[in-house]
C-alpha cells in the first residue's frame, strides 16, 4: 500500500490543508510550498523548471479494513521469515536449516502465492544446506586421512626403530662372520699343509703310489750317415812295436785280416751280442749318443817293448798301413753276418779264416771301471771245441736303455675331458671340462691304468687321471 509521509520542503505531514501536488519532474510537494516558489519555478530537488499550470493534485483512496485472505498470507509469510531468520542466526543450526529446506520446497512456496523475496531466501537457504553437507563429507574425509597419516607415521617410526636395530645387529654379525671366515681360511691352509705333508710321507713310504714319471719323449733315430774313414797319422804310443813291414802287395779287395793262427771261429752272435762286436761300432755315433772319436779310438793295450801281439804271415794292407794314403781306394762290401747290415761303405770287413787254422788268441784282461765309460763287457771268446749250446747259455750283456731304439710313433688318439683337473705336481697336466687331449704312442689307456700320458693342444704334456678322460 502506497503511503505519503511528509513534504520534502516544509517537512510537514500531508493532510487536508497540505494536500500533495505533483509537478512534471515527478516530485511531490504540498500546495503552499509550490505556490511560494512561483517567482523561481524550479523543482527544489532536481531544479527542473515547471509552470504553475503543470501542477497536478494527487488523489489517494485509503481502505480502513483489509480483506481476510490478505491477512492470512501475511501471517504465513511472517512465520516463514521468522523461521528463516532463526535458522541462519548461528552455524550450529544445521539440522534446523536442513529441516526447513526439506519441508518448504520452492514449488510449494510458489503455489501458495507467497512473496518472491521469500522464495529467493528459501533458494539461498537450500544452497547453504548443500554446501554444508559437502563440507561435512569433506571434513570426514580429512579426518580419515589424518587418522591414516597418523597410523602410517607410527608404522614408519616403528620400522625405522626395527631397521636401526637390525643394522646394528647386522654390523655385529658381519664382524663375527669376518672372524669366522678368517678362522676357516686358517683351517683350510692348515689342512692343505697337512695334506701336502701326508702325501709326501705316503710317497716316501709307498713308492708305488707316487705320481708316475713321464716317459722320455720318443726320438726318431737319424739315418746312419756313411762315414768315410779318413787317413790318420799313426799313433805309435798306443801300439806295440812291430817288425818292419814288408812292401804292401794288393791282391784282390783290400781287407783287414789278422793272422790265422790268432783267430778262432765263433758261432753266429745274437742281435744283443752283435752290438758289441767290432764291426757294429762303426755305426753312426749320432744315433746312440756317442761321438765318432770315442768309437774310432777304443781302448787298446799300452805300448811296451816285446814281441808284437799280431804277426803277419803275408803282406797285406791294413788301415794302419794305409794311413796317410788317401789315393788307395778301399771298396766296401756288405756284412752277411750282421742282420742290421748298416756298415760304413769305406770301412773294411772281416772275413773269417778256415776253422782248422784257428788258435786261441791271448786277450788282455781289462777291469771294467765306472770311471772309464768307454769300456763295455765283451762276449766270451770260445774255442773250436766249445759247443754252441754252451755259448747260447752264457749270460748276454744288457743293452743300455739309452741305446734302445724307440718304437715307431703311431697316430695319436683323441681324449675328451669330462671334469676339470688342476695339476698338483709338475708331471701332471691341468685341463678344463670338454677339452680335447691327444694320446702319445707310448700312452696306455688300459682299464688298470690310473694315469695316462697325454698331450694338450698347446703342446704341454703330462699325466692326466684316467677317470677324468673319455677315449674317442
Amino acid at each position: 500500500m502506497f503511503t505519503l509521509q511528509e513534504c520534502s520542503v516544509c517537512f510537514e505531514d500531508f493532510d487536508n490543508e497540505r494536500s500533495p501536488h505533483n509537478i512534471p519532474c515527478g516530485h511531490v510537494f504540498c500546495r503552499p510550498c509550490l505556490e511560494s516558489l512561483v517567482s523561481t519555478p524550479s523543482c527544489p530537488n532536481c531544479r527542473t523548471a515547471y509552470t504553475p499550470d503543470s501542477i497536478r493534485k494527487l488523489v489517494c483512496s485509503q481502505q480502513d479494513a483489509p480483506p481476510p485472505s490478505g491477512a492470512k498470507e501475511s501471517e504465513e509469510e511472517t512465520l516463514m521469515w521468522q523461521a528463516i531468520q532463526s535458522a541462519v542466526e548461528t552455524s550450529k543450526e544445521y539440522e534446523q536449516r536442513k529441516t526447513l529446506v526439506r519441508h518448504n520446497s520452492p514449488e510449494s512456496v510458489r503455489q501458495a502465492g507467497m512473496s518472491p523475496h521469500l522464495l529467493i531466501a528459501l533458494d539461498v537457504l537450500q544452497m547453504l544446506v548443500k554446501v554444508e553437507q559437502k563440507n561435512d563429507s569433506l571434513k570426514e574425509k580429512v579426518d580419515t586421512a589424518r587418522a591414516v597419516e597418523e597410523s602410517l607415521c607410527d608404522r614408519i617410526s616403528m620400522l625405522e626403530a626395527q631397521l636401526s636395530a637390525k643394522t646394528g645387529q647386522t654390523s655385529t654379525n658381519s664382524h663375527e662372520i669376518q672372524l669366522l671366515l678368517a678362522q676357516v681360511r686358517a683351517i683350510q691352509t692348515a689342512v692343505q699343509h697337512v695334506k701336502t705333508d701326508t702325501s709326501t710321507i705316503i710317497d716316501r713310504l709307498n713308492p708305488e703310489s707316487r705320481t708316475p714319471v713321464p716317459p722320455p719323449t720318443p726320438v726318431t733315430p737319424n739315418a746312419s750317415p756313411n762315414h768315410t774313414l779318413r787317413a790318420s797319422t799313426s799313433k805309435p804310443s798306443l801300439l806295440r812295436k812291430t817288425s818292419p813291414q814288408t812292401p804292401t802287395v794288393r791282391a784282390g779287395p783290400s781287407q783287414e785280416r789278422p793272422p790265422p793262427q790268432y783267430v778262432q771261429q765263433a758261432p753266429d752272435p745274437s742281435p744283443e751280442q752283435e752290438y758289441f762286436l767290432p764291426h757294429a761300432r762303426t755305426r753312426s755315433a749320432s744315433g746312440i749318443g756317442l761321438s765318432q772319436k770315442q768309437l774310432m779310438s777304443p781302448p787298446m793295450t799300452p805300448a811296451a817293448p816285446g814281441k808284437p801281439l799280431f804277426v803277419l804271415d803275408q803282406p797285406m794292407t791294413t788301415r794302419w798301413g794305409t794311413a796317410g794314403r788317401e789315393d788307395l781306394p778301399v771298396p766296401a762290401a756288405p756284412n752277411p753276418q750282421s742282420p742290421r747290415g748298416l756298415v760304413a761303405s769305406s770301412s773294411t770287413l772281416y772275413q773269417p779264416p778256415p776253422v782248422e787254422n784257428l788258435k786261441p788268441i791271448p786277450t788282455p784282461i781289462s777291469t771294467s771301471s765306472p770311471a772309464n765309460p768307454f769300456r763295455s763287457p765283451k762276449s766270451p771268446i770260445l774255442s773250436p771245441t766249445t759247443p754252441k749250446s754252451t755259448f747260447n747259455s752264457m749270460p748276454v750283456p744288457t743293452i743300455p736303455s739309452s741305446f734302445t731304439q724307440s718304437p715307431k710313433p703311431a697316430l695319436a688318439r683323441r681324449l675328451t675331458t669330462t671334469h676339470p683337473y688342476k695339476a698338483n705336481t709338475p708331471t701332471e697336466l691341468s685341463f678344463g671340462p670338454n677339452q680335447t687331449l691327444h694320446l702319445l704312442p707310448e700312452s696306455d689307456v688300459s682299464p688298470g691304468k690310473d694315469w695316462v700320458w697325454c698331450k694338450a693342444d698347446d703342446g704341454s704334456m703330462g699325466y692326466a687321471p684316467r677317470s677324468y678322460l673319455q677315449v674317442e
